[in-house]
């Protein structure tokens, strides 16, 4: 049975030679090439566990840049919401909102065609 078996798997001889006239099919060449396909099935299957698995970690780290103030700059234009309904929240990553910032909106009016209206006034809210 051991020879037959051993006689039976050189098929499996994946590191043959290209040209035929050298081209020998051996027991080692195909023991190699078991040994191969097993251990890339073996790490193919453990990362595949190791990607489905869910890791829950308990730490906690700490953001130090959290107190360190933030420029933001923005031009947006809402051309059918009138100005007074306009207003700016800030909320931290934390979902607090945040009071004591300092903030300058600028609201202007626009025409029907997007245009700044000149009435004489700037209507800043802060």
């Amino acid at each position: 049975m051991g020879k037959g078996f051993l006689s039976s798997v050189k098929g499996f001889d994946a590191f043959g030679k290209t040209m035929e006239d050298v081209k020998i099919k051996t027991r080692t060449g195909a023991l190699l090439t078991i040994i191969s396909a097993a251990i890339i099935c073996t790490f193919t299957l453990i990362e595949f566990i190791d990607y489905r698995k869910v890791y829950i970690d308990t730490s906690v780290i700490v953001d130090r840049s959290r107190g360190e103030k933030l420029l933001v700059t923005m031009n947006i234009t809402f051309p059918q919401v009138p100005c007074y309904l306009l207003n700016m929240d800030v909320m931290d990553i934390s979902g607090e909102h945040q009071e004591s910032l300092e903030h300058t909106m600028v609201k202007t009016r626009l025409d029907p065609r997007l245009q700044p209206i000149d009435d004489g006034r700037t209507n800043q809210g802060t």
